[in-house]
């Protein structure tokens, strides 16, 4: 008989260490890679600008040297020339008295009242729009003056014989207060080669200046 076959021991050996060893059981410092800058993207390591020393501040000797005493003279600045201040003209007496004196009460109502009746006339206003300017008694006799007899007599077809429409204008305004509460307006107005003049009377009533009576000449 041959001799039996004895199989070998079978031996248990430690498994490696999944995890890397600490820094006591390796014996020395752990290699750690280097760290390095996070990059932008589409852009590549951030450098340092270059600094530029500057200059210090402070008033600046002429004839004198930098504080190391290795650098040019600086350059001497010029001296500040007080600019002299005009003193004012004095206006002559008589060009003070020659001014022309603020529109009166009167006069501001004449100005408002004939600007109207101009608009109105040129159609940029309607004939209601005279209720403002126009005592509610007489507003029918003034309409009537300004819109039918004007109209009638000069303006006839505006623009009918000219490529551009004439416009109504004032050509001369003249006021006169006979009596307190009382304005006398004569308007001298133009449309194309015609000239015609307008005369109104104004009263005041209740701190307001109307219209009472108009005549086309």
């Amino acid at each position: 008989m041959s001799a039996p076959v004895v199989p070998p021991p079978v031996r248990a050996r430690r498994a490696p260490a999944l995890e890397p060893p600490f820094d006591d059981e390796a014996g020395g410092a752990p290699v750690r890679p280097p760290v390095q800058p996070l990059a932008q993207p589409g852009r590549g390591p951030r450098t340092q600008r270059p600094t530029t020393p500057r200059q210090p501040r402070g008033p600046v000797l002429t004839g004198t040297s930098s504080d190391s005493g290795d650098g040019p003279a600086a350059a001497p600045r010029p001296a500040l020339v007080p600019v002299p201040i005009p003193a004012p003209v004095p206006v002559p007496r008589a060009q003070v008295a020659s001014r022309p004196a603020p529109y009166t009460p009167a006069q501001a109502a004449a100005q408002r009242f004939v600007g109207v009746c101009v608009e109105i006339l040129n159609g940029h206003r309607p004939a209601s729009h005279l209720r403002a300017v126009v005592a509610s008694t007489e507003l029918h006799l003034v309409a009537d003056q300004l819109v039918r007899r004007t109209t009638r007599v000069y303006l006839g077809r505006p623009g009918a014989t000219s490529p551009q429409p004439q416009r109504v204008r004032l050509r001369a305004l003249h006021v006169s207060e006979p009596r307190d509460g009382v304005a006398e307006v004569v308007a001298v107005l133009e449309y194309g080669v015609n000239h015609w003049a307008m005369s109104a009377r104004l009263e005041r009533r209740n701190d307001s200046w109307l219209c009472v009576l108009v005549q086309v000449l």
